[in-house]
């Protein structure tokens, strides 16, 4: 009987302890299954993490450099407004020496103020002589004055240019005829 005692202890131990032992295998395999699980949502957020780094830096120079467009179309658009205020000069002097005739020549050239409609404005004055024949002065006087006014480089900051006098002269013993243009600047409104 002891025997007997001993065996159904031992099958009930050995019971028990595989019990155990089951227990503790599924235990520990919760247990590694939820340390894999964590560990893997862990990594997972770390990459999330850094994509979020790398994203925000992404956003960051994004912005970074809108603000630096934004910068520089306020600098151009200054820049735009200051250049339309502007007249440049050597355009206009291209112009009067591209389109004179041979037998045509300056004298001076300068800006007057006037007063045109109760406000002031700015003319550019040409005045300079043409030696060439009677018949020819009148055509050669109003086709330089239509070139001018058909170019680019002189109409840009100037209205229509005209014909203000002319009048006869002699210099050295010969004809000449003395001529006077001018072109009233063009009048940017401030805003």
């Amino acid at each position: 009987m002891a025997d007997r005692k001993r065996r159904v202890i031992f099958s009930f131990f050995s019971i028990y302890f595989s019990l155990l032992f089951l227990l503790a295998i599924i235990f520990f395999s919760y247990y590694l299954e939820g340390t894999f699980h964590i560990n893997s949502y862990r990594k997972e957020i770390e990459t999330l993490n850094k994509k979020f780094l790398t994203e925000s830096v992404k956003f960051g120079t994004v912005t970074e450099l809108q603000m630096k467009n934004s910068e520089l179309l306020r600098k151009l658009s200054l820049y735009k407004k200051e250049k339309e205020k502007r007249v440049i000069w050597a355009n206009k002097l291209a112009a009067l020496n591209l389109f004179l005739p041979e037998e045509m020549w300056i004298s001076k050239l300068y800006l007057e103020k006037g007063k045109e409609k109760e406000k002031e404005n700015l003319s550019l004055i040409v005045q300079g002589y043409l030696s060439s024949s009677p018949a020819q002065e009148a055509k050669i006087i109003n086709n330089y004055i239509e070139r001018l006014n058909r170019t680019p480089l002189w109409g840009e900051n100037l209205e229509s240019t005209r014909l203000v006098s002319i009048k006869e002269e002699k210099i050295n013993h010969t004809r000449v005829l003395a001529f006077q243009l001018s072109s009233p600047l063009k009048i940017k409104e401030k805003k």
